[in-house]
């Protein structure tokens, strides 16, 4: 009988696994559930990516939005500054508006029912020397002013007649009816300093506080 030589080729397979080479089924489990959780992982991944992208996109809009808001704001707060001082001049042109239709209403009182006195309105506003007021205050002061040089007028004439001087007017024209006869005489012949002052005097001495 002849002998046989000894084996001694080394068993590398694994133990438990088939001589075929194939893997164990706990190996192959192991293996299958990584794969499938790294494919999970990855659409994690790609999923996580688009969410940040996303919010990336509403973050940049949300800013876009704030900055907006705040222009609007300026914007707005521009608006009420601007309608405020629509409103301001609207008042002013108001006021010089009704200041310019009582001046006018004024203006055609004298022209019209005292024509007599329209040479004391002047050239300018400071050269009026008839009184304000509308209406009919206004046209009793004209009248009492009218009254007054008239009868100043006819005191003159008479002093005239009877031979006294114009320079030096009778006693009935002293007083007040002597400073505005004083006044319209330097008015006419050109002293518009003398006539504001005595045109003054004249006021104030007729004034309730003047006597």
């Amino acid at each position: 009988m002849t002998d046989q030589a000894a084996d001694t080729t080394l068993d590398t397979t694994t133990p438990g696994a088939d001589p075929t080479g194939s893997l164990p089924d706990p190996i192959k489990k192991a293996q299958a559930d990584a794969a499938e959780w790294q494919k999970r992982f990855a659409g994690l991944q790609g999923k996580y990516q688009q969410e940040q992208e996303k919010w990336a996109t509403t973050a940049a809009k949300l800013l876009e939005i704030d900055e907006s808001s705040k222009k609007l704001a300026a914007d707005f707060e521009a608006l009420k500054v601007a309608h405020q001082t629509v409103d301001e001049e609207k008042d002013t042109y108001l006021t010089e508006l009704e200041t310019t239709k009582a001046e006018l209403e004024r203006v055609s009182i004298i022209t019209h029912e005292f024509p007599q006195l329209v040479p004391l309105l002047g050239t300018k506003p400071e050269e009026d020397a008839l009184p304000d007021g509308s209406g009919d205050e206004l046209r009793g002061k004209l009248k009492t002013l009218a009254e007054k040089i008239e009868s100043i007028k006819k005191g003159a004439v008479d002093a005239n007649l009877a031979g006294a001087s114009p320079a030096n007017p009778p006693a009935a024209l002293k007083g007040n009816e002597a400073l505005l006869k004083q006044a319209l005489t330097a008015m006419h012949e050109g002293r518009m300093d003398d006539y504001n002052k005595l045109y003054t005097q004249y006021v104030e001495s007729t004034s309730p506080k003047g006597g």
